[in-house]
């Protein structure tokens, strides 16, 4: 142990914190000012910590903390700068989301194959797909990209589509448990099926639009919980066959779409 613990060092903070982890994730006490510590001689975290015994474990204290005969802020500089090179400067996060779309369907007597609107009736659409997120620390901001393959089926009709949908997101309120953010983005749809009834099914395209509100809570080991609510608009354009007298079918949606879902950090 005396090998691990080489130096001494005195707190200059008025309470330096103690970290179970070199991440300096899991506070689990401190230490006031002007007291002496033991700590190791090699920095981690990128310069940023020393380890030192508590109670027969090893923790971590910031070395901006504290100060000893060895200049060890010195020592932080010079590390910092030659690794702020390597030090990554974004998070990356993937996640398996459960997709929800409650939503309105706008279509005219002239577009309608069995000539009713459906006015009224709620759409929603179920299904899940993944989710990518790139976080920049120093710019306060996330893009998210989502892919997912939602379907519904109201009374004959039957629609299925898939998402692949860019975001930008703000944190907004950005601390160690959890975050909120604001969002907003569009939507590509390459490839949606409409079906109605038995009687013809045909392939289209289509876009859309979103903004809404996230909430991240941070779990341990790089788990996050991932909750959201956006309002989106769909646009789907399909050409029905020859013998329904309809040469096109562009139907729009506009609703709630939300997600749930369980994400890892890498």
């Amino acid at each position: 142990m005396n090998s691990f613990a080489a130096k001494w060092a005195t707190v200059l903070s008025e309470k330096a914190i103690i970290f179970a982890d070199k991440q300096m994730q899991v506070p689990i006490g401190f230490i006031a000012k002007g007291k002496k510590v033991r700590v190791g001689e090699v920095v981690r975290n990128y310069g940023k910590v020393l380890p030192l015994v508590v109670q027969g474990k090893i923790a971590y204290i910031k070395v901006s903390d504290i100060n000893s005969n060895t200049k060890l802020t010195d020592l932080q500089s010079a590390v910092e700068r030659v690794k702020s090179g390597k030090e990554e400067t974004t998070s990356k996060r993937l996640s398996l989301i459960y997709s929800g779309y409650a939503s309105f369907i706008n279509i005219t007597d002239s577009e309608s194959y069995s000539g009713e609107t459906y006015k009224g009736d709620l759409f929603y659409f179920s299904g899940g797909g993944l989710r990518g997120y790139v976080d920049s620390e120093d710019k306060k901001s996330t893009w998210r990209v989502t892919l997912d393959h939602l379907s519904t089926k109201v009374k004959e009709n039957e629609f299925r589509l898939l998402f692949l949908t860019t975001e930008y997101g703000y944190n907004f309120f950005n601390y160690d448990n959890f975050t909120l953010r604001p969002y907003g983005g569009f939507s590509l749809v390459p490839y949606t099926q409409y079906s109605y009834s038995s009687l013809f099914t045909v392939n289209g395209y289509g876009a859309g639009l979103s903004g809404g509100l996230e909430l991240v809570l941070k779990l341990k080991n790089s788990i996050g919980l991932h909750f959201d609510a956006n309002y989106q608009y769909t646009k789907l354009f399909y050409r029905l066959p020859s013998q329904t007298n309809i040469d096109k079918f562009e139907p729009s949606f506009n609703g709630i779409k939300f997600s749930a879902g369980l994400s890892y950090s890498f």
